[in-house]
C-alpha cells in the first residue's frame, strides 16, 4: 500500500491512509494496536501524500527503533486539527524509554523531514523529547497540500532533489 501511495497514485490521498500504511509494519502483534490516528478528512495532492510518507515512515521508524515503538509498553498517537487553513499535526509517543534530545549533527531523518515539511510543503516542525516520549508537531498550509495546490507544482520538483548536508 505505502507503494502504491508512493508512486502508483495520480489523484492523491486522504490524510488518515498516510500515516495507516507508514505504521503498519511497527503497530501490529498480540497485544493489539500500539498506535492511534485520528483527525477529520483531508484530501491530499500526490504531491502532498509522498511528502507526508517519507515523515511519517522516518517518524515511525525512529519510534520503532528508539523510541516508544520500541518496547512493548510504547504507545504512539498521531492527531491533526485544521484550523485557519492550516494543518496542525501532533505526534506523541508513550510508554517508551527515556529520551534525550540528539546530540551532534542532524541525521539524514531529520534531513528529509526539514526537506519534506520545511521545504516541499512550506510547512514548520518542532520535536521536543519529553521524558515520557517524542512530542512532534507541524503546521502545513492547507493550501500546499491540497489536489491541484502549491505543493504539486513544487513538489514534484522537490521530491528527487536530496538536501544539502544530507
Amino acid at each position: 500500500e505505502l507503494r502504491r501511495l508512493l508512486f502508483g497514485s495520480r489523484e492523491g490521498s486522504e490524510l488518515r491512509a498516510v500515516p495507516e500504511d507508514a505504521l503498519a509494519p511497527f503497530v501490529g502483534g498480540a497485544d493489539g494496536p500500539r498506535a492511534s490516528v485520528a483527525g477529520p478528512r483531508v484530501a491530499l495532492s500526490p504531491a502532498a501524500v509522498q511528502a507526508l510518507c517519507m515523515t511519517f515512515h522516518e517518524l515511525a521508524t525512529n519510534a520503532a527503533k528508539h523510541g516508544a515503538l520500541s518496547l512493548a509498553g510504547g504507545r504512539l498517537e498521531l492527531s491533526w486539527t485544521c484550523e485557519a487553513e492550516t494543518l496542525h499535526l501532533v505526534w506523541r509517543e508513550t510508554g517508551g524509554p527515556p529520551t534525550a534530545a540528539p546530540t551532534g549533527r542532524r541525521g539524514f531523518g531529520s534531513t528529509l523531514i526539514a526537506a519534506t515539511v520545511a521545504r516541499q510543503l512550506g510547512g514548520a516542525f518542532q520535536a521536543n523529547w519529553l521524558r515520557e516520549g517524542l512530542l512532534w508537531e507541524a503546521s502545513v498550509p492547507m493550501a500546499r497540500l491540497a489536489p491541484g495546490g502549491e505543493a504539486e507544482a513544487e513538489g514534484i520538483a522537490l521530491a528527487g532533489a536530496v538536501p544539502e548536508g544530507g
